[in-house]
């Protein structure tokens, strides 16, 4: 993977921290620069916007449902063996 793609995605997980912990509407670019100890000027190297950003992340979440939604049909035991391991290991 390239350090571009990794970049972007450590960028992404702050600002999931952030939105969860501020809601929309408390997060700033500024603030996700900030808590990932980069500068705005590379946040916005790969995003143009906060929404860029929140609409990436629900891209991801929806790409995650679908995959879960596809194990649960094919193999609906060893899905529920995974979410109860996930569980139990949190």
């Amino acid at each position: 993977m390239e350090k571009g793609d990794e970049r972007k995605k450590q960028l992404l997980r702050v600002a999931l921290d952030v939105f969860i912990e501020k809601g929309y509407y408390g997060t700033s670019t500024r603030e996700i620069a900030r808590q990932a100890g980069v500068s705005s000027g590379l946040l916005f190297h790969y995003f143009s916007n906060k929404d860029s950003i929140y609409l990436e992340l629900i891209k991801i979440g929806i790409q995650e449902m679908k995959i879960n939604t596809k194990m649960a049909m094919n193999s609906p035991r060893n899905y529920l063996l995974k979410l109860l391991k996930i569980r139990l290991s949190s």
